[in-house]
C-alpha cells in the first residue's frame, strides 16, 4: 500500500457498502460516541445526513481498506437473516479484523466463532471500542480467522457447501 493509498484509505473503524436505513442509524448512533468517526465508503449514504461517505470503492481498495482498518463491520442486509455476505469471508482474507451484526450461522461455523458478532447498537460500541484498546488481543483473533478462512472457506467449498445444501 503506498502512502497515498494509506491516507486515503486507512482508519480505525471502517464500513465499505451501500447505504440501508438500518447501516445508517448504526453508523450515525457509533459515530456520535467514538473517538473518531466510522469511514465509510459505498453507494447510497447521501440520504444517510451525520454520515460522510468518500464513494465506491474497487475490489482492490477494498481490500486494503480491510487490511489496514482496525476494525471493519460487514454489515448485513436486513433480508440476510440467514447466512453472511462476501465481506463477511473477504476481511478476515485481507486480514482485518470484523465485528459483525450477529447471524445464527455464526454460532455454527468455525469463522462465526473468531468472529465478533454484536445484536444491539451498544454491544457494537462496546466491542468497537475493546477492540481498539486491545491491539493485541485484536491481532491474534485477526490471525486465527485469516487463517480458518484460507484453509476452509474457499469459493470452491462454499459452492460444494451450498451445492450439498440444496440437493
Amino acid at each position: 500500500m503506498t502512502s497515498g493509498d494509506r491516507q486515503r484509505l486507512a482508519t480505525d473503524v471502517a464500513f465499505v457498502g451501500s447505504c440501508y436505513p438500518e447501516r445508517c442509524e448504526l453508523i450515525r448512533y457509533l459515530n456520535a460516541r467514538l473517538e473518531k468517526p466510522v469511514r465509510v465508503w459505498g453507494r447510497g449514504w447521501r440520504r444517510c445526513r451525520g454520515v460522510h461517505s468518500h464513494g465506491p470503492l474497487s475490489l482492490a481498495d477494498c481490500m486494503k481498506v480491510y487490511a489496514n482498518a482496525a476494525v471493519t463491520l460487514p454489515l448485513h442486509h436486513r433480508d440476510s437473516d440467514t447466512g453472511c455476505n462476501m465481506k463477511f469471508y473477504e476481511i478476515p482474507a485481507a486480514g482485518g479484523y470484523q465485528v459483525c451484526d450477529w447471524q445464527p450461522l455464526l454460532q455454527d461455523s468455525a469463522l462465526g466463532r473468531l468472529t465478533t458478532a454484536c445484536r444491539t447498537p451498544e454491544e457494537f460500541l462496546d466491542r468497537i471500542r475493546h477492540a481498539l484498546h486491545y491491539p493485541d488481543e485484536r491481532a491474534d483473533l485477526t490471525a486465527r480467522a485469516q487463517a480458518e478462512v484460507l484453509a476452509h472457506e474457499s469459493y470452491e467449498n462454499r459452492f460444494t457447501n451450498l451445492l450439498k445444501q440444496l440437493y
